[in-house]
């Protein structure tokens, strides 16, 4: 019998704020397994040799961004969830994340609980929106 527990990429460089972030989709992903990255090029080698079911990703990684890694994994896989957050409040991430084919956008300060609730959907439902939050 397959494994239907959904496998999470969480990529983000900022420790504190990853860590924060994290612990509370660990609460709502409850026995999800959860691989992290900081960077781009360590998420990049990730997504070369594991299949994940949701991705959330920092937009401004080092190394490759999150929306230049975004656009990579629409060239092969238009269905997997991948989640833009970002600390900065810059005017065009937004529409950078729908460019880059971005699930949703989120802001890591403001829009918590609205991330939260929309992994939590996410992970407990079988439909996968493509239009940016």
């Amino acid at each position: 019998m397959a494994d239907l527990t959904p496998r999470l990429l969480y990529v983000d460089a900022n420790r504190g704020r990853a860590d924060a972030v994290l612990q509370q989709i660990k609460e709502i992903c409850k026995g999800c397994p959860i691989t992290t990255a900081e960077n781009g090029n360590e998420a990049m080698r990730l997504l070369g040799r594991e299949k994940f079911d949701l991705i959330l990703m920092d937009c401004w990684i080092p190394e490759i961004s999150g929306f230049k890694i975004c656009r990579l994994i629409r060239q092969t896989d238009e269905k997997v969830p991948v989640i833009l957050i970002s600390d900065l409040d810059l005017m065009n991430d937004r529409k950078f994340a729908e460019g880059a084919g971005a699930t949703a956008y989120f802001m890591k300060d403001r829009d918590v609980k609205e991330l939260l609730d929309f992994v939590s959907e996410l992970i407990n439902s079988n439909s996968k929106s493509s239009a940016v939050h």
